[in-house]
């Protein structure tokens, strides 16, 4: 059954049912009121920080929106976790930004994409070490000749320790809301193609690359992989066990209805497979620091400039920030099965 974005949200703001939620999910019978009363307050915080930026103008609302998705992901650390307490949260950001001044400075050729941040501790840490770092994916089935959901693993969170950069065209070329316009602009590569997931007979899966044009990322995987195992398989066709086989990520949200076309997006340059809430986590934190910090070039930018190439994908990824983070939050608490997006 269809539900609404935010419907699980509003459960969290009902004292007994959390309660209740919080025993079940960490098998105990009496949790302390007060904690309750923090993960509760956190998560309508973030409510009322996404209505606010709703209602307010451009030049501040990407900032209200990072400020919903900080308390939001406080909330989750606080539900996830029966050994954290509102005090014993970390401070900081756990994001820093990373070469800012050298885009922006007056000789500069880089773009707003290539504002980039490092993490270094604090909430997003605590985030990545809190959370299951998982998702779901479609694939079809043979032996019913219909469609189905696996639970896939991302792997660790590397950015959260290797000190890599993470770029805002990194993480725009990657999500289901701006991928297919980050790859029509000229000298940016496609970071994603459609594949077709199959769940074969034998437990093994086959991603079969379903675009015309198949981009290098994913036929350099697709060898690669062939390779290790010894197939002779085209380059459109990936095969074997998940928990044996790096599949690429497969964003959930792009599947055709009642088919298992889905697209597929490459690893971020550390390596790593982000989920949909790590990436507009970041992506937010990103929008929002210009904001408080940059406000001179964020309002320069709301009118028409000479190199605003990239303003339409900056709207396209506040609107999925606003649209789908509260999605996301829902996923990561166990609320919001797949079934009721359908």
């Amino acid at each position: 059954m269809s539900r609404p974005v935010g419907h699980y949200i509003t459960y969290f703001q009902n004292f007994d049912y959390l309660k209740k939620w919080y025993c079940k999910k960490h098998n105990t019978k009496r949790p302390a009121d007060g904690h309750i009363n923090q993960i509760l307050s956190a998560i309508k915080q973030g409510e009322q920080y996404f209505k606010a930026a709703s209602q307010a103008d451009e030049i501040v609302s990407p900032l209200l929106l990072y400020y919903g998705v900080l308390s939001y992901v406080r909330g989750i650390i606080l539900a996830l976790d029966a050994n954290k307490t509102e005090e014993q949260l970390k401070p900081s950001h756990g994001i820093q930004p990373a070469n800012w001044k050298d885009v922006f400075s007056e000789k500069s050729k880089m773009s707003i994409l290539d504002l980039g941040i490092k993490a270094h501790g604090g909430t997003f840490k605590e985030c990545v070490d809190t959370v299951v770092h998982q998702e779901m994916f479609k694939v079809q089935t043979l032996n019913v000749h219909g469609v189905g959901y696996l639970n896939r693993p991302l792997g660790n969170v590397k950015f959260a320790n290797d000190e890599s950069v993470i770029t805002l065209g990194d993480l725009v070329a990657r999500l289901s809301a701006t991928c297919d316009d980050y790859a029509l602009m000229e000298g940016h590569e496609a970071q994603w193609c459609w594949t077709t997931a199959t769940l074969l007979n034998s437990g093994e899966v086959a991603m079969d690359s379903a675009s015309a044009h198949i981009p290098p990322w994913y036929s350099s995987r697709a060898n690669e992989i062939n390779l290790k195992r010894n197939e002779t398989e085209p380059r459109c066709l990936i095969k074997g066990r998940m928990e044996e086989v790096d599949f690429p990520k497969v964003l959930l949200e792009s599947s055709h209805y009642n088919t298992a076309t889905s697209k597929v997006v490459s690893n971020f340059p550390n390596g790593d497979k982000l989920s949909e809430f790590l990436k507009l986590y970041l992506g937010a934190y990103i929008l929002g620091m210009l904001v408080r910090y940059f406000p001179s070039q964020w309002m320069k930018m709301q009118s028409p400039y000479k190199g605003d190439f990239a303003m339409p994908l900056v709207y396209a990824l506040i609107g999925s920030i606003e649209r789908d983070f509260p999605r996301e939050v829902e996923r990561t608490l166990g609320l919001r099965d797949v079934s009721d997006d359908l």
